[in-house]
Parts: C-alpha cells; structure tokens; sequence
C-alpha cells in the first residue's frame, strides 16, 4: 500500500468518524428537543387544567351567589314595589340620582328571572343536601340553560354533579358556553389540548423535524397560555361581582326593613281612612299611594331602594364572556361605573 492510498483511508476513516461525532450529536440534540417539546406541552396543560378548575369555582360560587340574592333581596323588594300603588318607587318628579347611571329596567323580566332561580332554590331544599346539591342538578335542563359548548344539553350530563356545576357556572357567567366542566375548551383546537411528540426511539426523528416539532410545540403553548389569561380574567371579574352584588345586596335589605316600616305605618293610615263599608270588604293588604301619604323624604327612601335594585339587577344579568366567547368588555365597564358609585 502505498503512502497515498494509506493518506486517502485515513482521510475516510476520519470524515467517518467525524460524521459518527456529528451523527450522535444531531441525534442527542433532536432527542433533547423532543423531550423538551413534551416537557412545554405538558407544563402548558397542567397550568390550563388547574386555571380552569379554579375559574369554574369561582363562577358556580358567583351563580349560587345569584340564586340566594333572587331568592332573598329581589324577592323582598318585588314584594315591597307591588304593594305601593302605581309602583311609585320611580317618582321622577323627585329626579333623584344615585351616580350617573340610567339604565332600562324591566321589573316583569326581573321577576321572571327571579321564579327561575327561586324554583332553583326549592328544588335544592327539597332535595335534602346541604346548599344546593343534586337539586339544581335536577333543574339543569331548563332553557335558560341552553347547551354546553360541544352542544350537550346540560340535563343530558352524565352525572348529578356535573350538571350541578355546569348550572352553576352558567348562572355565574351568564353564557351557555361558560356552563361546562370544559370551561373554554371550544377556545383551543383538540390538536392542540392533546398535542404531544413521540419520543425520539419512537420516530428516528431528524434534527430539523425535531426542531420543527419544538416549534410548534412553542406555538401550542403559546395559545394555551393565551386561554389561561382568559381564564385568569374571568376568575378575577367573577371575584369582583361577586363582592359588589353582596354589597349592594347587603343595602338593599338594610333599606327594605325601612321600607317595610313605612309600609306598616301607612298601611294603618290608609286603612284607617277606608269608609267602614270598604274595609269589611278588604281583608288584603292595600296598596298605598305614595304622594298621598309619604313625604319628601320618605319618597327618597323608596327611590334609593329602587335605584340600587336597578343597579343590582344590571350586575346580576350581565354576561361575563361575549358571543365572540372572550370577556365582555362591557362587564367590566359596568362593574367600574358601579363600584364607583357605591363605594364602600
């Protein structure tokens, strides 16, 4: 062998060797980007999964929230505005403000919310749990409920308890596609909540498809944590409703016991005023007109309490998510006219 072909098969032994060397590093570096794509994805779902479960919470106790202040606050207050006469509690001859804030305010679609949610609530009496349990489970399937997000009927769950919460977020969110232990899944593609990379052993997968994998990898997470800030948010604005409906639900039944004691006295002087002949023939309550026997300031007690209900009311419907299925923007902006006008 001469010293050329003995050069020429050290050079291939050595480009040999060098491509060994390089073969092993690409296969390493493909197999760490593979494991590092997984390792994204899985902390990226972890962190979507554990956001959800904490903004589902939030919104089942916002709804139960929803479900007592019908029951209890709006009930005294429907009770109290039929028994005076011509529902005066508006007078706009006193043009009373309370803030800035004019709204429109149906009290029949009020109390048509209110005899959904009361029944809700002796539903859940009679269902022998503690708070609301299997009863508004059984009282999922309503209309108002609508469908889940992958159009499953509430009340076609498979389980009580999945029923109860789902109810229970709708009421929170005030959207049918809140109201789904999958809160948000609609928001990201399954390709995208399953997505995982086979191992390297798996696939022999080259260093460029491996990079391609980290990539996109990248781009799942990306959009995951994107959900998660929205998931974020709303459990934030549902907290923040949640403190201000028990506030102004709080007032309102500090002014109904006045309202009720200005009921009480002038029932008595309404009555009193009836010929003997009408009074045999009421033995109702009777409606009592406001200008004829209340006072100045009396008509303003009324008024207060009827502004705050016009106000409640307004939180208690609003939707938390738009029809584009991200946070309305205008529950926020409620939520800032509100607290700044019934600070603390």
């Amino acid at each position: 062998m001469t010293n050329w072909d003995k050069w020429g098969l050290g050079l291939s032994i050595g480009s040999t060797v060098v491509n060994l060397i390089r073969s092993n590093k690409n296969k390493k570096t493909a197999e760490q980007l593979i494991d590092d794509a997984n390792a994204i994805l899985k902390e990226a779902r972890d962190a979507v999964a554990t956001q959800r479960v904490c903004t589902n919470q939030r919104l089942q106790e916002l709804g139960d929230l929803k479900i007592k202040v019908y029951e209890t606050t709006m009930n005294k207050f429907c009770e109290l505005f039929f028994l005076f006469k011509n529902s005066q509690f508006g007078m706009k001859k006193l043009s009373i403000k309370v803030g800035k804030i004019t709204r429109k305010f149906d009290i029949k679609k009020m109390r048509a919310e209110l005899r959904k949610c009361t029944r809700l609530a002796e539903i859940a009496k009679s269902s022998g749990k503690v708070g609301l349990g299997v009863g508004v489970a059984l009282y999922g399937g309503v209309a108002m409920f609508a469908k889940t997000p992958d159009g499953i009927k509430i009340r076609d769950l498979n389980s009580s308890e999945d029923k109860m919460h789902a109810t229970l977020a709708y009421l929170g969110g005030g959207n049918e596609k809140l109201g789904t232990l999958k809160i948000g899944g609609y928001m990201l593609a399954s390709s995208i909540t399953a997505a995982s990379f086979a191992t390297y052993s798996e696939t022999k997968a080259t260093l460029e498809n491996a990079k391609t994998q980290f990539y996109s990898a990248q781009q799942y997470a990306q959009e995951m944590d994107n959900f998660k800030l929205v998931l974020s948010k709303t459990s934030e604005l549902s907290i923040e409703y949640k403190k201000l409906i028990k506030r102004l639900a709080s007032r309102m039944d500090e002014i109904a016991l006045a309202v009720q004691e200005l009921y009480d006295n002038y029932y008595k002087l309404s009555y009193n005023s009836m010929p003997n002949k009408i009074r045999r023939l009421f033995n109702i309550k009777v409606k009592i007109n406001c200008r004829k026997y209340l006072s100045d300031a009396e008509l303003k007690i009324l008024h207060i309490y009827y502004t705050i209900c016009e106000e409640l009311y307004a939180l208690m419907k609003e939707q938390l998510w738009d029809k584009n299925n991200d946070i309305n923007p205008n529950a926020q902006i409620l939520l800032d006219e509100i607290t700044n006008v019934y600070q603390e």
